[in-house]
């Protein structure tokens, strides 16, 4: 494993000075080999899972290592015990989904839509009952003119039921069934019209997206009442 990592055959590497086989880093940083900081600190070193290596022909590896002393009878180091492991594979991974988590963040935070994320409430019978609010982008908080993460919507809206649209029925198709739903809607308290969707993101779980058109919507009333004065 050590000669696949470095590029350096036992042969090879026999002798020569450890720093010329041994080329690694932590976050771009030179980092000493283990047998030096073993040397140097005569105690063992405890497993570091990022360190980046770069290999003879400049490929870069990603290890996780450790390494001990072997001690003679009189406690004196007479030799070290190095194992690495490639965790390349497993590295990348993590990162590409960082990146993903990185780019879901900034398009979620600094989307023009107001954003909510939803899990749905079923009662003994499994019919949708409630639905609770997970997460909600700034957007979504200035456009509802509340927030409502971490409470269920009859907490937020406690006259949802005498709404003439019955949401939790509606949302609770989309959370079931995984189909879109596009409506648009009306909000009394603030005096805003909004152009949304929800959808399932995973099952009993859905988005809302908002806009709001109410601008839109004023101008296409003052537009249509000139044109019938004309």
């Amino acid at each position: 494993m050590a000669e696949t990592i470095t590029g350096w055959m036992h042969n090879e590497a026999f002798e020569r000075d450890i720093g010329e086989v041994y080329r690694a880093s932590v976050d771009g940083q030179p980092v000493a080999s283990p047998v030096d900081r073993i040397l140097n600190n005569s105690r063992p070193v405890s497993a570091n899972e990022n360190i980046t290596l770069l290999a003879r022909d400049g490929k870069e590896y990603h290890i996780a290592e450790q390494g001990s002393p072997i001690r003679n009878e009189n406690g004196e180091i007479k030799g070290i015990v190095l194992v690495f492991h490639n965790i390349t594979e497993e590295f990348l991974n993590k990162q590409k989904l960082k990146e993903a988590e990185w780019k879901f963040h900034a398009l979620f935070e600094h989307s023009p839509l107001g954003v909510a994320y939803h899990r749905m409430i079923y009662d003994k019978s499994g019919n949708p009952a409630d639905y609770y609010f997970i997460d909600a982008n700034t957007n979504y908080l200035e456009l509802s003119d509340t927030d409502p993460r971490g409470k269920t919507a009859r907490e937020v809206f406690p006259d949802i039921d005498k709404d003439i649209i019955d949401w939790i029925e509606i949302f609770g198709k989309v959370a079931k069934t995984g189909k879109p739903k596009p409506f648009q809607h009306y909000q009394a308290p603030n005096g805003r019209w909004y152009d949304g969707v929800a959808f399932q993101y995973k099952p009993d779980h859905f988005v809302v997206a908002l806009l709001e058109i109410t601008e839109q919507l004023k101008l296409e009333q003052q537009l249509r009442q000139a044109q019938k004065m004309d």
